[in-house]
């Protein structure tokens, strides 16, 4: 336990069911019913472990070298969280554990102190809706509009071309005088492909 109230520092050997003998050292830090788990990525025979003192007995190969790490991380991380505390800032494992690995980005906020997808229960959902079309009255309504902005008058000339063509917007925007034909009957006809679709398209 350390010398500050809700923060708990926590070493410990983590093992699989292939190598129950042997463990892989880990740091837990816990603060205000929070905590991390992150890996030192150091092997110890789990015999060679004190799990009372948190340290490695002397019958490990390298147990002061070990033991000197645990002991630096330990006190890295109370100085991390004490800075943090003077300087009035959040403070999560989360946290804490980033500014011991060296791995915080000074550009970040809110997401950096968030520890768990807040959208992992969260689910779409889809309400289908039937489409109406306008009727010729309503149309004609928009044909007749007078607008007094040119761009607007443009917007409706737009609108109204792709209603009496059925094109969809993408295509309109996408035609060229070179796609204007005469036909077999002897008047004007659209040429061209759907962009969606790649389908033919050959309006009067």
């Amino acid at each position: 336990m350390s010398n500050n109230q809700l923060l708990y520092l926590k070493f410990f050997l983590r093992t699989t069911k292939k190598n129950p003998e042997k463990g892989m050292l880990y740091l837990r830090i816990s603060y205000n019913t929070k905590r991390v788990d992150f890996s030192f990525n150091q092997p110890i025979n789990v015999n060679s472990w004190n799990s009372a003192s948190e340290v490695v007995k002397a019958s490990e190969k390298e147990y002061q070298r070990i033991n000197r790490s645990i002991a630096s991380a330990r006190s890295k991380i109370l100085s991390i969280f004490d800075k943090l505390r003077f300087e009035e800032k959040l403070i999560t494992p989360l946290i804490l554990r980033n500014y011991y690995l060296g791995n915080v980005d000074k550009g970040k906020t809110l997401l950096e102190w968030i520890e768990k997808d807040p959208f992992t229960r969260y689910k779409l959902s889809f309400k289908k809706t039937e489409r109406t079309f306008l009727t010729e009255k309503e149309l004609n309504v928009i044909v007749n509009k007078n607008f007094n902005n040119q761009r607007m008058e443009f917007v409706r000339d737009m609108f109204v071309f792709a209603c009496y063509t059925g094109m969809a917007y993408i295509d309109v925007m996408q035609l060229r005088p070179e796609n204007i034909n005469i036909g077999i009957d002897g008047e004007y006809w659209i040429s061209t492909k759907r962009k969606k679709t790649e389908v033919d398209l050959n309006i009067p």
